[in-house]
């Protein structure tokens, strides 16, 4: 597996049930959308992701390795 599965299998194996739950709806919505909606699931998550993770006191993000 490559780095960046094994960040999303780490990050989901923290997850409570109802939180794994949400992400599979996300997975299977996506999976099943059009290019052009992927484009659009992925620039609103960008959008929230940004806002919400990321380094912080100069440390690297653990879930997203940015330093």
């Amino acid at each position: 597996m490559s780095q960046k599965s094994d960040k999303v299998k780490s990050g989901y194996s923290e997850l409570d049930y109802i939180e794994r739950d949400e992400v599979k709806k996300f997975i299977k919505e996506f999976d099943e959308a059009t290019t052009e909606k992927r484009k659009t699931f992925s620039e609103s998550l960008r959008s929230v992701t940004n806002k919400s993770l990321g380094p912080t006191s100069g440390y690297s993000c653990p879930c997203c390795g940015k330093s």
